[in-house]
């Protein structure tokens, strides 16, 4: 094949920033990335704590913040949306 199979914009917010990060050799920077066990869903790193999640089959995304609040063992976490643009809430 001469083009990629899929495709999934996981830094689209930062493409007016390519010149800036080229200068500091961010542009450079790695995330690992992870598929679920059934191949449906696809995980990846960002920057500021933040990580990607994709359905492959709806063609939906998620970006949600890591953080360290100090939450009880085994407390279910309550998922917190992320919006690219803004400012973030605390």
């Amino acid at each position: 094949e001469t083009k990629p199979v899929e495709t999934y914009q996981v830094h689209e917010y930062l493409r007016n920033k390519l010149c800036s990060l080229y200068e500091n050799d961010c542009i450079f920077d790695k995330f690992e990335c992870s598929w679920s066990g059934d191949d449906k869903h696809i995980m990846t790193g960002s920057y500021n704590n933040f990580f990607r999640m994709f359905d492959r089959e709806t063609k939906r995304d998620s970006t949600l913040e890591a953080c360290r609040e100090i939450t009880k063992p085994r407390t279910v976490l309550k998922p917190r949306k992320v919006s690219a643009g803004g400012k973030r809430k605390k």
